[in-house]
């Protein structure tokens, strides 16, 4: 699973979906790429991103073995 988390000082923002760019699906691609060499070993990819509290763009990877 990657997460992205982008921040905002807008309290109403906060853990509600981030609809504006980028594109979920080209975080994740970024993030493949970051951390393998060769990605066709990944079989089951989900990706989300939402407005966080903090002034950063977290991203969070799970299920890495």
């Amino acid at each position: 699973m990657v997460t992205a988390k982008f921040g905002t000082r807008v309290e109403e923002l906060w853990g509600k979906p981030h609809r504006e760019k980028p594109d979920a699906d080209n975080i994740y691609k970024g993030v493949c790429d970051a951390l393998f060499k060769e990605d066709e070993m990944i079989y089951f990819a989900q990706s989300c991103k939402y407005w966080g509290r903090s002034d950063c763009v977290e991203i969070t990877v799970e299920g890495l073995k």
